[in-house]
């Protein structure tokens, strides 16, 4: 396999967040949006990461890990254009490079390694990640002819036919660093926006000769963006099912998962029991056979067998 770098687009207001907190700051089950895509990088082992910033980017470049590697975006003039500012990220690098969104949290590590894979196995310079929408609304639909990926396009600019398409374009994407190089060179703001749309990235290889391919996500949830609070609050309930899930898996008994809300940094031994009501925040270890009642728990671990009981908060 290549080696694989990521660009992190992370430079939009989120004015639907209505909040004075930049979009990918939120947090959701103890970590912000823009980290749980960084840690899916991290869980699919790529280390060189790049995040663009651009509203309130102090505040966002403050926050990012030692590491991170940061480009900003100082007008908002398309996710075309946001990649360019990441320009000497990538120029002169010869593998892989995955685009992603700060606002999709929910991506995983493992589905991250399928597209890669994917993109190698077919040879393509820009494989996208898509998947199938029951309510394809407000996002860019897959243009194919038969099983070829023609074109991606925007919803504001997609026609009656196109806008019933229900395969959508996830943001996501995996290109050869050098076919990406090319593409941005050949981008315009040509359309109804005036922006310099990524996507166009797709047709312009297309003509240029070059293979493109699509890699439906294994799991529809991992694409969900987050543009509000309501989303927020959606894409927390996946995440805390995904982490009671992975729990139970282990041995534990969670009694009633949808009222039990864990932390990411949580962990649970085999044979622990945890009640409904159950809060943890920050980092907490809840031992082997222990039991938990209603709690909050922060930063702190409960022993091989210990019960906690009663409505407390522990530090």
């Amino acid at each position: 396999m290549k080696q694989t770098r990521a660009i992190i687009l992370a430079a939009g207001k989120g004015t639907r967040m209505r909040s004075q907190m930049a979009k990918v700051l939120h947090p959701l089950c103890g970590k912000t949006l823009v980290d749980h895509v960084i840690g899916a990088n991290q869980a699919a082992g790529i280390a060189d990461i790049a995040v663009v910033v651009g509203y309130q980017a102090e505040a966002v470049r403050a926050h990012l890990p030692e590491g991170i590697q940061v480009f900003e975006q100082k007008e908002q003039l398309g996710t075309g254009h946001a990649v360019m500012q990441a320009l000497p990220f990538i120029e002169n690098f010869d593998g892989n490079v995955l685009i992603l969104v700060g606002d999709a949290p929910l991506i995983r590590g493992e589905t991250l390694k399928g597209l890669v894979e994917a993109h190698e196995q077919g040879g393509y310079a820009a494989t996208v990640l898509t998947a199938n929408f029951d309510d394809p609304t407000g996002y860019g639909r897959i243009v194919k002819d038969g099983d070829t990926l023609v074109k991606i396009v925007e919803e504001k600019d997609a026609s009656t036919a196109e806008k019933s398409i229900h395969e959508i374009n996830s943001g996501m994407y995996c290109f050869d660093a050098k076919a990406l190089c090319l593409a941005l060179s050949k981008m315009t703001n040509e359309n109804a926006q005036h922006e310099y749309y990524l996507t166009d990235s797709i047709e312009i290889l297309r003509n240029a000769g070059s293979r493109v391919g699509s890699f439906p996500t294994p799991d529809c949830r991992d694409i969900v963006a987050v543009n509000s609070k309501a989303q927020l609050a959606e894409a927390g309930a996946i995440m805390r099912e995904r982490i009671n899930r992975k729990w139970m898996d282990a041995g534990a008994l969670i009694v009633d998962p949808k009222h039990t809300y864990l932390s990411c940094g949580t962990t649970v031994g085999q044979d622990a029991m945890i009640y409904p009501g159950v809060i943890t925040e920050g980092t907490v270890h809840i031992g082997k056979g222990a039991v938990v009642y209603p709690s909050v728990i922060i930063d702190r671990d409960i022993e091989d067998g210990e019960h906690v009981a009663g409505c407390q908060v522990i530090k």
